[in-house]
């Protein structure tokens, strides 16, 4: 469990104590710099400018937002939230992520994995039907930089989606198929027929799981995951 608290709190720190302090910064040594200049202007003149104002304290007011929750350890209380929400005792999945695949956001263990996203999330394997990665380019035509990255989702039993961001394809394809080694009987990669399925007929994805499951504990070594295209 060091691990985990050591995981979360660095991200703690990287999401909401760092954006935290830029954002409380920013306004502030503008208001500084205003102020103190040799080109000081009324404050009549900084009242007008409403739009600027507002949104300068705006962003003060959410940066002492990130630096509350970071101070109230709010990364771990979701992780906890979590263990809660899937009745998973805590020396279970210490067990089990002690020996797991680690990646920068992702913990995959025997039993367990962990999404270290927005909040933490635990899942079971065993719990998931439907997995699959994306892949995302952002292209700044200014900078004429490209910015590649893949998201992990995940579905579980009661169709709860979780997703987290993984900075490496190459990254994402091991952490699936590290879950796969585990829960091979589940739905592995996305097609546009899968998707549409888990819209409009999620009992029969779940019937397709059950059933790969089902074959796979009588003995069947070899078979195709493919029913569902």
């Amino acid at each position: 469990m060091d691990l985990i608290n050591k995981k979360t709190r660095q991200l703690t720190f990287k999401r909401y104590c760092i954006p935290g302090i830029i954002l409380i910064a920013i306004p502030l040594f503008f208001f500084i710099f205003l102020f103190s200049s040799e080109l000081f202007v009324q404050p009549e003149e900084i009242i007008r400018d409403c739009l600027l104002t507002l949104f300068l304290i705006a962003m003060m007011i959410f940066g002492i937002l990130l630096l509350i929750l970071f101070l109230s350890g709010y990364y771990k209380t979701t992780f906890y939230k979590s263990l809660e929400e899937q009745a998973i005792e805590l020396d279970e999945i210490g067990n089990d992520i002690e020996h797991a695949s680690k990646y920068s956001s992702v913990f995959v263990g025997q039993k367990f994995c962990i999404l270290f996203a927005t909040d933490v999330h635990v899942i079971r394997l065993s719990d998931i039907v439907f997995m699959y990665s994306d892949d995302y380019v952002i292209k700044d035509k200014a900078w004429e930089e490209t910015t590649r990255y893949s998201e992990i989702v995940i579905y579980d039993r009661k169709k709860v989606k979780y997703c987290c961001i993984v900075k490496k394809k190459k990254d994402a394809d091991n952490i699936l198929t590290d879950i796969f080694k585990m829960v091979p009987y589940v739905i592995n990669g996305y097609s546009d027929y899968r998707f549409d399925m888990l819209e409009n007929d999620f009992n029969g994805m779940l019937f397709d799981v059950d059933y790969n499951k089902e074959h796979m504990m009588n003995g069947w070594d070899k078979y195709e995951n493919n029913s569902i295209s």
